[in-house]
């Protein structure tokens, strides 16, 4: 397959499909197919997603993630915490923070045992 890898963090990677022509965004266990136009589209929605507007929210105050995005399915809403937002974001090219290479032992969200 002709796949190329563009970012890739923790939470996912984008990649762009030179066969089909499309891009796939793997995050946890979503996996959504874009055309050019549909990843700009959606770089838009994640980059304008109100943070100081859903941290306020009343209704957010037992959720743990409270930042939605609406899909084209009525049924269907993506939601995130702060931290997988700011992961979606870098791998849609919508965060100013530098993309690491490596994780480190911080970033692993588990408990390890180093005996």
């Amino acid at each position: 397959m002709g796949e190329d890898v563009i970012r890739k963090n923790k939470f996912g990677q984008l990649s762009y499909c030179k066969d089909c022509g499309l891009f796939h965004l793997t995050f946890s266990n979503i996996l959504i197919e874009l055309s050019e136009i549909e990843l700009r589209a959606f770089h838009i929605v994640v980059k304008e997603i109100d943070i100081e507007y859903w941290n306020n929210n009343s209704i957010n105050q037992n959720c743990i993630r409270i930042f939605p995005i609406n899909t084209s399915q009525k049924n269907l809403v993506l939601v995130f915490d702060y931290h997988e937002l700011e992961a979606l974001r870098e791998l849609v090219m919508v965060s100013n923070i530098k993309r690491k290479e490596f994780i480190s032992f911080s970033d692993i969200d588990y408990d390890i045992n180093l005996n």
